[in-house]
């Protein structure tokens, strides 16, 4: 089984392996599918990654407000990610 980096980096040599072995036409296609939905799951990562840094920034900020016996007032960027409305009840 070929690994995805191996297909991304040598794509060519990839097809033409599939042409030397007469394969279907399905398979050239899977070949793209496989690439699209890399690039797809390399992206949603790096959302998820900037999501999971927003929250955590946002729990530490709520942690030193509760610390100081504070209670901490919706702002745009919270309330816009649901994270306040979701973890942060009065």
């Amino acid at each position: 089984m070929l690994q995805v980096n191996f297909i991304r980096n040598n794509k060519e040599r990839v097809l033409a392996g599939l042409k030397k072995r007469n394969a279907k036409e399905n398979l050239f296609q899977t070949v793209e599918s496989i690439l699209a939905l890399d690039e797809l799951r390399k992206r949603l990562k790096t959302e998820l990654d900037d999501l999971n840094a927003e929250r955590n920034r946002l729990s530490t900020e709520i942690g030193a407000l509760m610390k100081q016996g504070k209670k901490r007032k919706p702002n745009n960027s919270a309330a816009s990610s649901g994270f306040e409305r979701a973890f942060c009840r009065d």
